[in-house]
């Protein structure tokens, strides 16, 4: 069994570029596959560029799981089967929203 798990830990050295570039390709996967289910673009203002979208929680975050952030809740909403407790909204909108309460875009409309 010790070798078995020296043979693991010498492996993971040995491929951790590799190993590192997987997962972060399935983080980014992880990302579109929640832009497009929740329509492709910011819901408030139409950008859909993905690397300004952001994943928007309708109801506020729980502070008991602050650290669920970025690449983190998008694995949590696509493993949760990407509720309707969520929706995306670009940085910006996304911020002034949590600034404000309410987006520059939507008090003008």
């Amino acid at each position: 069994k010790i070798e078995l798990l020296e043979y693991g830990k010498q492996y993971r050295q040995e491929k951790r570029k590799e190993i590192g570039l997987q997962k972060k390709l399935r983080m980014q996967q992880s990302k579109l596959d929640g832009i497009q289910a929740y329509g492709g673009c910011c819901q408030c203002c139409g950008e859909s560029n993905h690397k300004f979208l952001t994943l928007e929680h309708l109801n506020g975050r729980d502070k008991s799981k602050k650290r669920r952030t970025g690449i983190i809740a998008w694995n949590i909403a696509r493993i949760e089967g990407f509720p309707d407790t969520y929706t995306v909204l670009c940085f910006n909108c996304n911020c002034a929203k949590g600034a404000y309460g309410i987006c520059p875009h939507m008090e003008n409309k």
